[in-house]
């Protein structure tokens, strides 16, 4: 992922999947059963995926909804 933070324009880090973090063996289940428990409308129907977004300078975690691939 090549985007930058939307306010001091530096990359940000893309640290995947917010699923992978719900619990230890979250990164092991299936997606699209995550999908269907998450709470996130429309990111199973619109194969979306739910990232950790973080920006180095100004500290900041966000959530995007990113196309699958």
């Amino acid at each position: 992922m090549t985007n930058k933070c939307e306010n001091c324009q530096t990359p940000i880090i893309d640290y995947g999947r917010i699923s992978d973090y719900e619990d230890k063996y979250s990164a092991y289940e299936e997606i699209d059963l995550n999908k269907l428990n998450n709470q996130i409308e429309k990111d199973y129907s619109e194969h979306l995926c739910a990232h950790y977004l973080y920006c180095p300078t100004c500290r900041e975690t966000k959530i995007k909804l990113l196309h699958e691939l």
